[in-house]
């Protein structure tokens, strides 16, 4: 087996999106109704977690809401990709705050610190509690592909999130979902065989190689894109597509009671709607399930588009309020 390593192919890439020619490129297939807004920029941060400088995107509407809403990629993403769906909730008045997850996009991780799915779940709660104690406004995750089961382990627990809203939740525990979004089912039956103990945790494997990204997206244009995007990470260790599989949530979505919403692609030719139904059904809390008329697994094709946005819109108007934390007060550890 080959050994693949991570380039830092973060050492030639810009300190910010607005300075990558891609980023143009990437927004001439967009829908012209979800391509940058000059009345809504984006704002480029960077918050410290741990040892990580994590880049962040940020979209403030001109008066914003009292929910606040961060936006969470999966494992072939970046925050930036999500830029259509914040600028859906922005236009309806809610700020939203996409990270980029460590290893991917433009978020700084010193080459010591192992890339986990633990780690993932430390940053969106960061950024959670970061934006909680900053604003007092609640806070809600929304997250694609498999941001949706981050969201869901981000929230386990955590009093600081007011909801999750989700296009896919899917269980990685169970073997038979990993062989199903898997490239091909033998191979995460061969990743199954040699992740026991960890003994090939410090192998970096190509993207392509573990999910079937072409089953992105329905429109071949934008596939183009995305297969260009420098930003994705081309390659991930074997230890954090291992733990990805292996790590619980803080507590099992039967105790939860997080307002949920699912609103799922239906033409997701990657992870297909049956592959969330069960753990959706899981869930204790308040739940609704919305199935969009269309749409691929990164639903930008309309009417989905516009269901999706109407479907986010209404959960938030219909959550409850929350108490703003006092001063300094520690939270959602």
């Amino acid at each position: 087996m080959l050994l693949f390593f991570a380039c830092a192919c973060a050492a030639v890439r810009p300190g910010r999106y607005a300075d990558s020619e891609h980023l143009t490129r990437w927004q001439a297939v967009l829908p012209p109704s979800l391509r940058d807004d000059p009345s809504l920029p984006i704002v480029e941060e960077r918050l410290v977690v741990g040892r990580l400088d994590v880049h962040l995107d940020r979209l403030v509407p001109p008066q914003p809401r009292d929910t606040l809403v961060v936006l969470v990629h999966g494992g072939g993403g970046h925050g930036r990709l999500l830029a259509p769906f914040g600028l859906m909730l922005a236009r309806a008045g809610y700020e939203t705050v996409a990270p980029d997850l460590p290893g991917y996009g433009l978020t700084l991780v010193p080459s010591d610190v192992p890339l986990t799915w633990s780690l993932w779940v430390d940053v969106v709660r960061a950024v959670v509690r970061h934006e909680r104690q900053r604003t007092g406004r609640r806070v809600v995750l929304f997250g694609g592909s498999i941001g949706g089961t981050l969201a869901w382990h981000a929230a386990a627990g955590n009093e600081d999130v007011a909801g999750v809203m989700v296009t896919t939740l899917l269980e990685l525990r169970d073997p038979s979902v990993r062989a199903r979004i898997a490239t091909t089912p033998a191979l995460s039956t061969l990743g199954d065989a040699l992740g026991r103990g960890g003994a090939v945790d410090g192998l970096w494997l190509p993207l392509s190689w573990v999910a079937p990204l072409h089953l992105m997206t329905a429109d071949a244009t934008v596939l183009e894109r995305y297969r260009e995007d420098p930003f994705v990470a081309r390659s991930m260790p074997f230890g954090f597509w291992r733990s990805m599989g292996r790590t619980p949530p803080r507590i099992e979505p039967e105790t939860m009671t997080t307002p949920l919403l699912l609103v799922h692609p239906g033409a997701d030719a990657w992870t297909p709607v049956e592959l969330s139904l069960p753990t959706f059904a899981r869930f204790a809390g308040p739940k609704s399930f919305i199935r969009l008329s269309n749409g691929s697994h990164l639903p930008l094709e309309a009417p989905a588009r516009d269901e999706l946005a109407a479907a986010l819109t209404r959960f938030l108007q219909t959550l409850p309020r929350v108490e703003a934390p006092p001063v300094g007060r520690p939270s959602g550890s």
